[in-house]
């Protein structure tokens, strides 16, 4: 019998844009709007649960994902996940959007606990799809 551990895990990935910080928080700064930005998002609609602010989510793949904002900041959202389709717990991300050399740079993060050696590549997944429609979009 294998035994399983969970171990706590860190992914990050960024981008650096050409554009000022305004710019990519009027595509990225609305909490629920991650259909336009994101790839493999069917829906999100905001909901209040409790007195905070919470988005279900609605993959491609038929994925549900219940997540709450934690902490909203100028060019910043924090969120976890509270129920959701993702092989982890205890999961924090944070997306912000910072000025950075000539433009802008975009960073993407996640904390989470996780027995699924997968689990890494499956949250990077989400954030490079969603950085490279960002790069895309903004092309020079």
């Amino acid at each position: 019998m294998t035994e399983h551990h969970k171990k706590t895990d860190r992914v990050e990935r960024w981008l650096d844009l050409s554009v000022p910080v305004e710019t990519v928080w009027a595509v990225i700064g609305d909490f629920c709007d991650l259909k336009s930005w994101v790839p493999g998002v069917e829906s999100c609609e905001r909901v209040e649960i409790g007195g905070d602010v919470h988005r279900h989510v609605k993959a491609t793949s038929g994925a549900l994902f219940l997540e709450r904002l934690v902490e909203e900041g100028p060019h910043l959202h924090r969120y976890t996940i509270e129920e959701g389709a993702l092989p982890v717990e205890n999961y924090l991300a944070t997306l912000t959007v910072f000025p950075h050399e000539s433009g802008c740079r975009v960073w993407w993060s996640a904390s989470f606990d996780s027995e699924n050696p997968e689990a890494d590549a499956m949250v990077a997944g989400i954030f490079e799809g969603g950085l490279r429609a960002l790069d895309k979009r903004f092309a020079a």
